[in-house]
């Protein structure tokens, strides 16, 4: 048995060519068209080859990035830190409230309140009561409101620590925050983190995988 630490698989067979492979490919289609056979053409506009090799990679300089470095091509995130996520309905801030504070009591480091109206800035800051804004992520979606953002730093809260996106608004834990506040220019992306969702209160059911959140 070859030692693969010092000889590569296959290395005692003799190298082919690509002018090799290819002029096997012809024979093998018999004379069909090999751009309609062979080349699959991506919905958005990318022609995807049957077999690439070494040569093609030629060049290309993200190769051997990490994740977590640009162009990102293997992530965006330089970790698998997990959050435990539930999302709550607010039909009534005061028990919108109750539900999130049984959450994070339960375990969950972050919570979504999907809103079905807009909040005074009153009533965003009862919706928050209670829980620890160091520890536990906030997010914030459902009825669009461009002055939620103003209105969740209304308290005084870091606006770093809030990250706005198109019909969302996510506060993170200090203790992570990396973000900065855009109240009126919405970024076109979400950066996700993985976690995990709780069931509610009364629901049945463990807990099960949810959207992923990144701080």
């Amino acid at each position: 048995m070859a030692n693969n630490t010092e000889e590569k698989l296959f290395s005692q067979f003799p190298p082919v060519s690509t002018e090799q492979w290819e002029a096997v490919i012809t024979a093998d289609l018999k004379g069909a068209d090999y751009q309609k056979k062979l080349v699959w053409r991506t919905t958005e506009g990318f022609n995807v080859r049957p077999y690439y090799r070494a040569e093609d990679l030629e060049g290309i300089k993200y190769l051997g990035k990490k994740s977590g470095e640009f162009p990102y091509v293997r992530g965006n995130r330089c970790n698998n830190r997990w959050r435990i996520h539930e999302t709550i309905a607010v039909k009534d801030v005061a028990e919108a409230n109750r539900l999130a504070l049984h959450a994070v009591e339960a375990g969950a480091d972050s919570i979504g309140f999907d809103l079905s109206e807009k909040l005074s800035a009153q009533q965003v800051a009862d919706l928050m009561a209670g829980i620890d804004l160091n520890a536990t992520e906030l997010a914030f979606s459902g009825k669009p409101d461009a002055e939620l953002p103003d209105k969740v730093l209304s308290g005084g809260r870091d606006p770093k620590t809030i990250r706005v996106r198109r019909n969302s608004v996510y506060f993170s834990a200090s203790t992570r925050s990396s973000g900065s506040f855009r109240s009126r220019a919405p970024s076109a992306t979400a950066t996700t983190d993985s976690s995990v969702t709780r069931p509610s209160p009364g629901s049945s059911g463990g807990p099960r995988r949810g959207p992923r959140r990144n701080s």
